[in-house]
């Protein structure tokens, strides 16, 4: 992730994955809270470099929708989430 940030930088979708790809395996360590953190992240980034039509930005923002709502339902990032992707985002 750093070799990632330094060559291509913080705004580069490229990094952009590598946050979601630590997000998700973060997850799944159980560590919630960092977790969290990396998906609150990671989302800006594939929003300003690829735009919300985008299906990384559309897939990444659903695998952080689907989080949120198993950990942490009352985030308000889930509210953000759902008004700017649809109130079906990361539903299976």
């Amino acid at each position: 992730i750093e070799i990632t940030k330094t060559a291509l930088g913080e705004a580069h979708p490229d990094y952009a994955i590598r946050l979601n790809n630590l997000a998700t395996l973060l997850r799944d360590l159980g560590c919630f809270e960092e977790s969290r953190t990396k998906f609150a992240e990671m989302l800006p980034i594939f929003r300003s470099s690829l735009g919300d039509e985008h299906h990384l930005t559309i897939a990444d923002a659903g695998n952080y929708a689907r989080f949120l709502r198993t950990h942490f339902p009352d985030d308000p990032a889930l509210a953000e989430l759902e008004a700017a992707f649809g109130a079906d985002i990361g539903k299976e």
